[in-house]
């Protein structure tokens, strides 16, 4: 059992003092908070009001006179190209014709052999480059285009 010595007499004091100035202190805090002045409607500065708009640019693209006129001449160049390709099968047929009027192991049937293998993958990749071409074109035309609505717009 502990004596009370003057010594932990005065400890005890200087503890409970401390806690007296805490506990003081964070009444005195919320207080402060509790009644804080708070901004009422009359002194907000509201923002006024921005004007927006939505456009939907690629009904503006598809709109446009020159979007037409182009889309027109980006077919019709496919159309010409679309036709050549076309015409190599029939190409490819008469040299299968003419194949078999040759007579095996000549020159000439070995050239006209390989002929039709050559025009056969000649039109897939024509028409492979047709679609890439067509593509390309279409997404250029959509960019410019989309670039000059946007600038308009803005």
């Amino acid at each position: 059992m502990q004596s009370k010595t003057p010594m932990n007499t005065l400890t005890n004091l200087r503890a409970s003092h401390g806690l007296g100035v805490v506990a003081i202190l964070a009444l005195a805090v919320s207080t402060i908070a509790l009644f804080r002045p708070t901004a009422d409607a009359s002194t907000v500065v509201q923002a006024s009001p921005t004007a927006t708009a939505t456009v939907d640019l690629f009904a503006v693209i598809a709109g446009l006179d020159e979007y037409k006129a182009r889309q027109q001449s980006l077919e019709r160049n496919a159309q010409e190209r679309q036709s050549e390709i076309e015409q190599l099968p029939a190409e490819i047929g008469g040299l299968e014709e003419d194949l078999a009027s040759l007579e095996h192991g000549t020159d000439a049937f070995e050239m006209v052999r390989r002929e039709p293998t050559m025009k056969s993958r000649f039109r897939e990749l024509r028409l492979q480059t047709l679609l890439n071409w067509q593509a390309e074109a279409t997404a250029a035309m959509t960019y410019e285009l989309f670039g000059k609505a946007a600038t308009s717009v803005a």
